[in-house]
């Protein structure tokens, strides 16, 4: 029989640094006997997924199929008022009873986000009139069809901002929130309206038609999540409407959605620390099998798999490659790539620093230093074509360069994968890039029509050149290491 004594590693450092922080506290008032179970599973997975503590006073409890009534002196109880936050959420009477009731008695009522069905004629006609009740009431979240009740409203959506802008108005006038947030204007649950009261600004936030957006519960969840991190209530509104969106987006195979999928796994990063020293406790990883077995280049098999070719073909394919060899591309077009390629180049090395940082071996980490070296010698060439051509006499009009939408989209893939992922898979991210270039160029390097010694014609010369060509087999060395 075997003995190992195990030493349990200290939290990493970057945690300890931020130890006393703590965590904002936010209650849940729930008076729902429809779905309670999984709307409190719901909010806690939200709250949670954001580094925020959740206490609830639910009206109801759910045992089975059965709910039990909560009695009122444990609901006064489970009605704490030193949190941060709270969300009233399908309040019974009983429920604004007791809040109005602390109220008066002294108790003071933090920042309070109301939603949707709990703006019954209870709520209207004595609690949002209890001195002291609407002070910090931040923000009201409800459905525009949920407004029906309150204002004149033809049909369940809104076609015009002047109608939207009274709709809010007449809420407002009954309620004095001091913001308002109406979900599912338009009734296809991807347009939602911000009205601001102090400032009395309309912001209406249109999110994808992929999803049905329209849950005002979660959203308000998420709204307070965000206000409880310290963000203002326009950042607040627009990241929580995104994240339920995601949520959406990113749902498994039964449609649930994925309020989680921003939480990293604690064990993931314990495995990783350098002082981490328990390794008898660790167990082989199980091989997955996979077909085909990759016997030579991965990369040459990635660009002709039946999920890529198709892509990768129209990516070295592109028109504007022609366009260049031939000498007929529009001069400012290729002032613009060249500015847009610039700025792109610095997020590029950026990123290859970081997957040098996380090379498994010295000689994979020597080869992305070699690769941020050529990164460096190819701005320097866009910066003298910028100088020389066009006319540039300023340094800083390198780091004054507008960024175009395509070059965000395109560097918010490759930074996140370099903040999130493997090395394994910001290698397979960063490839296409240098890959690509030598390609689509190489196939014009005997067919170019260009003015000989020009702009167009060094542009060919320079990414199907034999230096290049050397760069394109150091990433496809680095990519044959994944497999």
């Amino acid at each position: 029989m075997s003995y190992t004594n195990i030493k349990v590693n200290s939290p990493a450092p970057y945690f300890n640094l931020n130890k006393n922080d703590g965590l904002s506290k936010v209650l849940i008032v729930s008076g729902g006997l429809k779905d309670g179970q999984k709307s409190m599973e719901r909010d806690i997975k939200i709250l949670t997924s954001h580094k925020c503590d959740t206490a609830f006073c639910l009206a109801h409890i759910s045992v089975g199929d059965k709910s039990i009534e909560v009695p009122s002196d444990d609901m006064s109880k489970s009605m704490t008022l030193g949190n941060d936050f709270i969300k009233l959420d399908n309040v019974t009477t009983e429920q604004l009873s007791v809040l109005q009731a602390k109220i008066e008695e002294g108790s003071k009522l933090p920042s309070l986000v109301v939603v949707t069905e709990t703006l019954g004629k209870e709520f209207q006609r004595n609690f949002s009139h209890t001195e002291g009740s609407m002070e910090n009431a931040e923000l009201l979240v409800i459905r525009m069809n949920d407004c029906k009740p309150f204002v004149e409203l033809k049909a369940g959506k809104v076609d015009s901002i002047d109608e939207l802008k009274k709709v809010t108005k007449d809420i407002n006038e009954k309620f004095n929130f001091k913001n308002i947030l109406i979900i599912d204007t338009n009734g296809d649950g991807n347009k939602h309206a911000l009205f601001l009261g102090k400032t009395e600004q309309y912001f209406v936030i249109n999110s994808t038609p992929e999803v049905i957006v329209n849950n005002a519960s979660s959203i308000a969840t998420a709204i307070i999540a965000n206000l409880a991190n310290c963000y203002g209530i326009k950042e607040s509104v627009y990241g929580a409407i995104e994240f339920i969106q995601n949520c959406l987006l990113l749902a498994s195979d039964n449609k649930t959605p994925n309020y989680m999928y921003n939480v990293e796994t604690p064990l993931k990063h314990i495995l990783q620390d350098e002082c981490f020293e328990a390794h008898e406790l660790l167990t082989e990883k199980s091989v997955i099998p996979h077909n085909p077995t990759i016997h030579n280049n991965f990369f040459e098999y990635l660009i002709n798999h039946d999920l890529v070719k198709k892509h990768w073909d129209s990516y070295v394919n592109h028109d504007f490659v022609r366009q260049i060899a031939d000498g007929t591309l529009d001069l400012n077009k290729f002032k613009f790539f060249i500015e847009q390629d610039y700025s792109y180049l610095v997020d590029y090395g950026r990123v290859h620093c970081i997957a040098g940082s996380k090379s498994p071996k010295l000689e994979d980490m020597e080869e992305e230093l070699v690769i941020v070296g050529r990164i460096r010698n190819e701005m320097r060439q866009h910066e003298k074509r910028l100088k020389e051509i066009f006319g540039v006499s300023d340094d800083s009009y390198f780091e004054q360069i507008e960024r175009g939408p395509a070059l965000n989209n395109y560097s918010r893939y490759f930074n996140d994968i370099a903040k999130r992922g493997t090395w394994q898979e910001l290698v397979a991210a960063l490839t296409p890039c240098m890959m690509g270039y030598g390609a689509a160029a190489m196939k014009y390097k005997e067919n170019v029509s260009a003015e000989k010694g020009g702009l167009y014609d060094e542009w060919i010369d320079i990414y199907s050149c034999a230096n290049y060509e050397d760069g394109m087999k150091i990433g496809s060395e680095l990519l044959n290491h994944i497999n």
